[in-house]
């Protein structure tokens, strides 16, 4: 009985610190917020016998929207404006946020750097459409990440929501 309570004990402190950690990494972007919260939200599901498919199918939603909604917005946005060089705009997305670590806008500035990035290499000279572009593609990012956001938080909702019930 007491290696039933250790580990729902370890589960549990497991399952909260990968949602903290969830939540730092929603400021931070450091790793992804949405796959911490879902870790730690399994942790607690089965440390504290919550699993209810039709709970383990919201938080699957969940994290696929948050997940897939900052990198498939900034792909989509600069896919027909840059062509093959769309994929520039997520990796300076990924470098921003390791490199600056301002919450935020570290991932929105790399996005910004790596669309004029990909836009110079096609052509060298800068203007102000390209500069446009490139605001425009950082912006639809900025959406992305206000979607991926508002899922983890709805993610939290409904643990908290699920703990109480």
């Amino acid at each position: 009985m007491a290696s039933l309570e250790t580990s729902t004990i370890l589960l549990s402190i497991l399952g909260a610190g990968l949602i903290i950690a969830g939540l730092l990494s929603l400021i931070y972007q450091f790793f992804s917020s949405s796959t911490l919260t879902i870790l730690g939200i399994i942790c607690l599901n089965i440390a504290w016998s919550w699993f209810v498919w039709p709970w383990m199918l919201w938080f699957a939603i969940l994290w696929l929207v948050a997940i897939l909604s900052g990198f498939v917005i900034t792909a989509s946005a600069s896919q027909g404006s840059l062509g093959k060089n769309s994929w520039m705009p997520v990796v300076g997305a990924l470098l921003g946020a390791i490199f600056i670590p301002i919450p935020f806008l570290g991932a929105l500035i790399g996005v910004f750097i790596g669309a004029v990035f990909a836009l110079s290499i096609e052509d060298v000279q800068l203007n102000r459409a390209k500069f446009d572009l490139a605001l425009n593609i950082t912006f639809k990012s900025f959406l992305g990440l206000v979607v991926e956001v508002g899922a983890v938080i709805a993610m939290l909702f409904s643990t908290l929501l699920l703990a109480i019930l």
